[in-house]
């Protein structure tokens, strides 16, 4: 059996409690403690929990980002002969971006998809560790969807811009 018992003065109260208890039956174990430590002990865990899974879920995230500016900036360097031409063919920087943003889609859009239908799939098996939210809340899936867009968005612009800067001449006179 466990009593919450809210008071302003903890010590009095406590030892009149204790005395109230004992004085039906002197056997009974009574173990008094503050309420904020016991939510102490039980949420201190899960928010460290939550810390390391933040944690590594914000590293993913910087990885998966590198590994995009890595693929379309190799990318970027392996067509520059194709987008010197298109550039002095008289393709402006917004083509050259849309060429190079085009192509990070390509393979960044079927991650997202994949993405999505691997939590609607796993959704129960972590739902018992959500409080508030639901697993397949669409709300959720649609905010990290558009911020994992936004950030490889982002990944993107910086071989997109290196691509318009791309001179003509210098590329065409290359291998």
């Amino acid at each position: 059996m466990a009593v919450m018992l809210r008071t302003d003065a903890p010590s009095p109260s406590i030892r009149a409690i204790r005395e109230a208890i004992w004085s039906i039956d002197p056997d009974v174990p009574l173990e008094v403690t503050p309420l904020h430590d016991v939510i102490t002990k039980t949420i201190r865990p899960s928010r460290v929990l939550t810390g390391i899974l933040i944690a590594f879920g914000g590293i993913a995230l910087v990885l998966g980002l590198l590994g995009v500016y890595g693929v379309l900036a190799y990318g970027v360097t392996q067509r520059t002969r194709e987008i010197g031409m298109r550039i002095a063919l008289g393709a402006g920087s917004g083509n050259v971006v849309r060429a190079v943003a085009s192509t990070a889609a390509a393979f960044v859009l079927p991650g997202l998809i994949a993405g999505a239908a691997i939590t609607l799939g796993s959704g129960k098996l972590i739902e018992a560790q959500l409080f508030g939210v639901r697993a397949r809340d669409p709300l959720i899936m649609a905010g990290v969807a558009t911020l994992i867009a936004l950030c490889a968005s982002a990944a993107v612009m910086i071989p997109a811009l290196r691509a318009t800067r791309i001179d003509p001449t210098t590329a065409l006179r290359v291998e």
